[in-house]
C-alpha cells in the first residue's frame, strides 16, 4: 500500500483481522474528518 501513497496520503491502520471493525474505524475517522472541515470552514465551535 505504502508505494501508492503521495506524501500528502495518510494511511489509516486498524489492527485488526475483523473487517467489520475495519469498516467501522475507517467510519469513525471519516465522519471526524468531516467534522472538523465544518468547524474549519463554517468557524463552528462545539
Amino acid at each position: 500500500m505504502a508505494e501508492l501513497l503521495d506524501g500528502n496520503d495518510v494511511h489509516i491502520c486498524v489492527n485488526s483481522t475483523v473487517t467489520a471493525r475495519i469498516q467501522e474505524v475507517h467510519l469513525l475517522v471519516l465522519h471526524c474528518l468531516c467534522d472538523a472541515i465544518d468547524c474549519i470552514l463554517l468557524g463552528v465551535e462545539e
